[in-house]
């Protein structure tokens, strides 16, 4: 898993494009608003419903510890 992209959103939240898989062919966006709510869906087409669930919360899990680690951010 790879974050590849971190984008600032105009209401305050931020939105991450993860790589996952071997080559990170897979993509994830997780949504986060600025409560801290988080939300994930699958870019990729064509992958079966578990990988994708799997995916989804992988990258959802990934997300919130990153966001809870200050170590990160200063």
């Amino acid at each position: 898993m790879q974050i590849e992209e971190i984008h600032p959103q105009l209401d305050g939240g931020f939105q991450y494009l993860l790589g996952m898989g071997k080559g990170y062919c897979r993509k994830v966006v997780v949504d986060v608003d600025k409560h801290g709510s988080r939300k994930a869906r699958t870019l990729t087409e064509g992958i079966p419903e578990s990988l994708r669930r799997q995916d989804e919360q992988d990258a959802l899990d990934e997300i919130s510890s990153l966001e809870d680690d200050d170590s990160y951010w200063y």
